[in-house]
């Protein structure tokens, strides 16, 4: 919650008064308190009211939406790299001026149990470059991305355990195996390296060169290889103790330590022993003193021989610990042995499931494509079909428009004809004209004028009527050559009409063209028979005249003026004929070069065409050919893959045989093992059974020993007056000497018992296989690229140590992998 414990009153004031959803960070403890407030605001009824009303600015609430989006896409964008639902987290994303942003994520009560995968983050995540990793908003993690690089920096007080799995290549590069090593991270980089491949971890050369194949994984700005070199280097003067890892709750290393402490133990006892049995000289008679000397000898003697019986029993105790040990390491080992066979074989057996999956698919997927194949092939085939009909019916209209354009040619040569009969027929009437007038030269003087007009007239019309011919005949000519041209593309049609596909609007468009020009050509004819027609009128019109001119010599002058205005009508109207039938001649020209410039396009389009057409054959035939190959591979493949699966399949029984036969070799291993070790607790058994008689044989010596000496007392008291005093002090000071070395090794055994004992009854004694240890080891393999048989990836699970969060970081190696890292809380 905030620190100042604002109103809405007073957050709606100053929204108001600075227009930025920011103002109110500088009342928040920090972004995580700050975004808490933002939530609460938007939950707020009488917020959200004032929001409505427009309490504040517009942008102050785009802002406020746009944090709110923020927090939300990175709290989606977490959530799918948690498999529990009930996990409490918040995230927000911090947006940078390039196109990546930064993720921020805490943990709120977090049990441990959960992995936060912040390798899988950072791959998945395009968009994202570094993630900060909160717990209880106090920052542990932060993890950058930089190309295939993944630097972890762990922040003071913040304790993981790592476990980082990378793919191991030979020298050609290729993938034959991969390293997992376990180990204690913290600020200070790797603290402890707790194990490598499933075994205790030794700085052999072969060993740093396979960690040195790890070169993307960072631990506080170290490559791997180098902070494991630093550990080594801080760690080269530190004497290691027999540690012996115990999981916790709060995953933190617990160390108990055994010391070998018998010797010790022995002689300060046969000290204090010495310390608590003085035996001070005494004077004694001759006869006591040689029976206690006889005694002593005899006592001496079966002390001997109970000690080296016990140094026997001591030594086979010795050989049967050995023994036992030996025993309980081989039923370690034959147990580690037999899990490690058991995990192989169910690798093997699933990547052999998995291979078999794989080749169904692709067997799928081949049968798919040749399916596809085929069908691709049925439609090309139809298409050809269609094609094929498409040009036939092409080929019929072309026949059809070369008909009607040898008809529309047969009409125009007979137009032509037509007009050429009319134009001499127009030059025999006025040279019959010339005539009449000549023969009424002497009888129409006032009519010279005239018919010097006329004769102007129809010079001009002769002339206008011999350029109209050079036209027609530049017609014939030029339709001569359309001919002509047409009977080559006829031929050149026939070679392309086999080959020529898609040109349907084309052509259609070509047979529009056409229609329009036959259309054009009948109307010019139409009008140019007209024209003809109207030529007729006017040599009626002057026949006429002449006739009017012999019969109405009176009317003359009315007669020439109308003459006049006729033959003005007529010249007008055979001007605007002549000048229409050179702008449609015009006009047919310019179409005829239309014509002949399409027909040149329509040429270089067949060509094209047909080069297509050639080129699509052969594609074809390629394709058909590719088709042929691909399946016949896809046969052979088919059967390949069959035999494989046989192969396979027939592995994958055998790796079950052995696998079986492996697990009850180990069972039965393991049996004789236990009943080894029930012989030698039996052993152990008798052996106590047996000190404990030595025991009772000890007390009984040290009973007799007691008399003895209480009697050397004695007769030390009596003889202390007596001249022999000396002599027997003397002897019984001997005789202390050799009595004190006998109890010094009663003491011995005793305490050896003790001792025994102690060992038989120690808990730490229990079997290790009877000894549950724990470690909290969480490993996200993601081992895949799309996927091949060996997907190139890696994991780096990380564990608390002393925090209630674990980081599992994955690495993978320069190949193509998919890399994966997970959070171990």
């Amino acid at each position: 919650m905030p620190t100042n414990f604002l109103t809405l009153k007073e957050i709606l004031a100053e929204l108001k008064e600075k227009n930025s959803i920011t103002v109110l960070r500088k009342d928040c403890q920090d972004e995580w308190e700050f975004y808490d407030l933002l939530r609460d605001l938007m939950n707020d009824e009488d917020f959200k009211q004032a929001c409505i009303d427009k309490s504040f600015n517009e942008s102050c609430q785009k802002d406020l939406d746009h944090y709110i989006e923020l927090a939300n896409q990175a709290k989606k964008a977490v959530s799918k790299y948690f498999e529990r639902k009930d996990i409490e987290l918040q995230a927000y994303y911090t947006e940078t001026n390039d196109a990546d942003r930064i993720l921020n994520i805490n943990l709120t009560n977090h049990d441990g149990n959960e992995p936060i995968r912040i390798s899988d983050i950072l791959q998945q995540e395009k968009n994202i470059s570094e993630l900060n990793v909160y717990c209880d908003k106090k920052h542990e993690i932060h993890a950058v991305r930089k190309g295939k690089e993944r630097h972890y920096e762990f922040k003071e007080g913040a304790y993981y355990e790592m476990t980082s799995t990378w793919p191991i290549k030979d020298e050609s590069g290729k993938v034959v195996s991969t390293c997992t090593m376990v180990m204690n991270v913290s600020n200070d980089g790797i603290t402890e390296i707790l194990g490598f491949n499933g075994r205790s971890f030794t700085a052999s050369d072969e060993v740093l060169g396979l960690i040195e194949q790890n070169r993307e994984l960072y631990i506080q700005r170290l490559s791997l290889y180098d902070a494991v070199k630093a550990l080594l280097e801080r760690n080269k003067n530190v004497p290691l103790p027999d540690v012996v890892p115990v999981a916790n709750n709060n995953l933190q290393n617990n160390e108990s330590i055994k010391v070998d402490q018998d010797k010790e133990l022995d002689r300060q006892g046969l000290e204090n022993n010495a310390d608590n049995s003085p035996i001070s000289p005494t004077n004694s008679d001759a006869s006591t003193q040689t029976e206690v000397d006889l005694q002593q000898v005899a006592t001496q003697q079966e002390i001997k021989e109970l000690n080296k019986q016990r140094n026997d029993l001591q030594r086979e105790l010795e050989r049967a610990k050995q023994a036992i040990e030996v025993q309980e390491r081989k039923i370690e080992n034959l147990q580690v042995e037999k899990n490690k066979i058991h995990e192989e074989s169910r690798k093997e057996v699933e990547k052999l499931n998995e291979k078999i999956e794989a080749m169904k698919q692709e067997i799928e997927k081949l049968k798919g494509r040749s399916s596809d194949l085929q069908s691709e092939l049925e439609k090309e085939k139809q298409k050809n079909v269609e094609l094929e009909k498409y040009s036939n019916d092409l080929q019929n209209e072309f026949r059809k428009e070369e008909q009607k354009n040898a008809k529309l040619q047969v009409e125009l040569k007979q137009k032509n004809k037509e007009l050429a009969n009319t134009s001499a027929n127009l030059q025999k009437k006025t040279q019959e004209l010339e005539n009449v007038r000549e023969e009424k030269e002497d009888q129409k003087k006032k009519m010279e004028v005239a018919n010097a007009e006329k004769e102007e007239l129809i010079s001009k019309l002769q002339e206008e009527l011999n350029q109209l011919k050079e036209k027609n005949y530049k017609l014939e000519d030029e339709n001569d050559k359309l001919e002509r041209s047409n009977k080559g593309l006829e031929k050149e049609k026939e070679q392309l009409l086999q080959k020529i596909s898609g040109l349907e609007e084309a052509l259609l468009s070509l047979e529009g063209e056409k229609q329009a020009l036959s259309n054009r050509l009948s109307n010019s004819t139409a009008k140019q028979i007209k024209s003809n027609q109207e030529l007729i009128k006017a040599r009626q019109e002057i026949e006429k005249l002449g006739e009017e001119n012999n019969s109405l010599q009176a009317e003359y002058k009315e007669e020439e003026q109308k003459l006049k205005k006729e033959i003005g009508k007529t010249r007008e109207k055979i001007i605007q004929i002549n000048e229409e039938q050179e702008q449609k001649v015009q006009k047919l020209c310019e179409k005829n070069k239309e014509l002949e410039e399409k027909l040149k396009l329509v040429d270089i389009q067949n060509r094209k065409l047909k080069d297509e057409l050639e080129k699509s054959k052969r594609a074809e035939k390629q394709t058909y050919e590719d088709t042929e190959l691909v399946i016949s591979e896809n046969h052979k493949t088919m059967q390949d893959l069959c035999v494989q699966l046989q192969r396979l399949k027939q592995e994958n029984q055998e790796a079950k045989e052995f696998y079986i036969y492996a697990i009850g070799k180990s069972e039965h291993e393991i049996e004789e093992l236990e009943n080894e070790l029930e012989n030698e607790r039996e052993t152990r058994k008798k052996y106590h059974t047996l000190l404990k008689e030595q025991d009772i044989e000890i007390n009984d010596l040290r009973k007799i020993i007691a008399d003895k000496v209480q009697e050397v007392e004695n007769l030390k008291g009596e003889l202390q007056n007596k001249k022999e005093g000396e002599v027997f002090r003397n002897q019984a000071e001997a005789l202390e000497k050799d009595i004190r070395p006998l109890a010094s090794k009663q003491i011995d055994l005793n305490q050896a018992y003790t001792i025994t004992a102690d060992v038989l009854n120690d808990p730490d004694n229990v079997p290790p296989k009877k000894r549950k240890l724990s470690r909290s080891l969480s490993i996200d393999n993601e081992y895949d690229n799309g996927k091949e048989s060996y997907n190139n990836h890696c994991h780096s699970p990380l564990s608390f140590v002393s925090n209630p969060v674990q980081v599992n970081s994955a690495y993978t190696g320069q190949s193509k992998c998919s890399n994966y890292s997970s959070l171990y809380p």
